[in-house]
């Protein structure tokens, strides 16, 4: 069970308000805020328990991380990263299991390199993460690259290091962002993922700078839209 906690003072302000409003014709049940460890709300995905200073607790219903793999298959994991990465010497440090940082049902392997970390689906075995250690910057007489390069370049790295987009990308919702001298190109499932908190949709996203560079690479699991 994963737990994260913020704080968000505008809700308690809002709450505080639809109580008040209330107050003339409901007798609230509880005080508000909720004292310190009071399960305010559960729900599909797990419950909301109050924390001290106006603060939430959200624990997240999910299993267990399984145990390290044996090294066999975490040599596999290896060479499809120096695959991707197209740097057969790449040396690579294991630094064990944990969740898809966009998509939790998905549990990785993650790798260290001095370039960069490495996210590998420890199910079907491909890449699904990829951040250099160092995004670099551009100097004032680099040459910029036009959007529709860089897009497009970003589909071919997409095409060439991912099996699952050329078959899906017709059914993808193309969204372009940026920041500065760094572009990033996501195409995501139209659809929400309504086995997924927030409902978040199922994206993959390439981050890729001004010059053409790629230093960011996430897929939150287009391959398993395969599955019905």
């Amino acid at each position: 069970m994963r737990r994260i906690s913020f704080f968000i003072a505008a809700a308690l302000t809002l709450s505080s308000c639809s109580l008040a409003r209330s107050q003339s014709s409901v007798e609230p049940t509880q005080p508000w805020p909720p004292a310190t460890g009071t399960v305010v709300a559960q729900t599909l995905y797990g419950r909301i328990t109050s924390v001290e200073e106006g603060g939430y607790s959200i624990e997240l219903r999910e299993t267990p991380i399984p145990p390290d793999r044996p090294e066999a298959e975490r040599a596999a994991a290896q060479a499809a990263i120096r695959a991707f990465a197209g740097a057969p010497s790449l040396t690579l440090t294991y630094s064990g299991l944990q969740r898809h940082p966009e998509n939790s049902s998905i549990i990785v392997e993650v790798y260290d390199s001095p370039e960069a970390q490495f996210m590998v689906d420890v199910q079907d075995g491909h890449v699904v993460y990829m951040q250099a250690a160092v995004v670099p910057r551009l100097g004032p007489a680099a040459t910029r690259l036009a959007s529709s390069e860089l897009k497009a370049r970003a589909r071919a790295f997409l095409a060439d290091n991912n099996g699952c987009f050329e078959s899906l990308v017709d059914r993808l919702q193309f969204e372009p962002g940026g920041k500065g001298d760094n572009s990033f190109f996501r195409w995501s499932n139209p659809e929400p993922d309504l086995e997924r908190p927030w409902n978040q949709p199922t994206f993959v996203q390439v981050g890729i700078d001004a010059a053409g560079s790629i230093f960011g690479y996430i897929d939150s699991g287009i391959c398993y839209l395969h599955v019905p």
